[in-house]
């Protein structure tokens, strides 16, 4: 059912099946893959796909205060208010940990479900 809304995608950090094939991510794997994909791509990357991406590196490396992390919040929300699969945002949590920016958030998915999901860009690493 959740692959009907979400769909299907290749594994975005480059697994693969047993037969050597690119994995697949369906229903609310690809959701997740989708909306951390959006999270971590810099809105310059693809100029062409109005509004997708979001502009964390912009903030890499601020020092947490109240402004900053304002800052981050806004920008995670607005990317994530653009985001189809995204119906709205239950809880954000934003820190600095070096230079690395650390979201945890809450969403409410378009087929009601829930996710929790944590987005962790150091400075264009992607890692969950």
């Amino acid at each position: 059912m959740n692959e009907d809304i979400f769909g299907i995608d290749y594994s975005s950090n480059g697994e693969l099946t047993s037969t050597g094939d690119l994995m697949l991510v369906s229903g609310l794997d690809n959701a997740k893959q989708a909306i951390h994909n959006r999270l971590l791509t810099d809105i310059i990357i693809y100029d062409y796909l109005e509004d997708y991406g979001c502009n964390l590196d912009e903030l890499a490396g601020e020092p947490t205060n109240h402004n900053s992390l304002q800052l981050l919040d806004l920008i995670i929300k607005d990317s994530l208010n653009l985001e189809p699969r995204v119906r709205e945002v239950l809880e954000l949590e934003c820190s600095f940990e070096g230079k690395a920016i650390i979201a945890e958030m809450s969403l409410l998915l378009v087929d009601k479900s829930v996710i929790d999901l944590t987005v962790t860009n150091e400075g264009g690493l992607i890692n969950v």
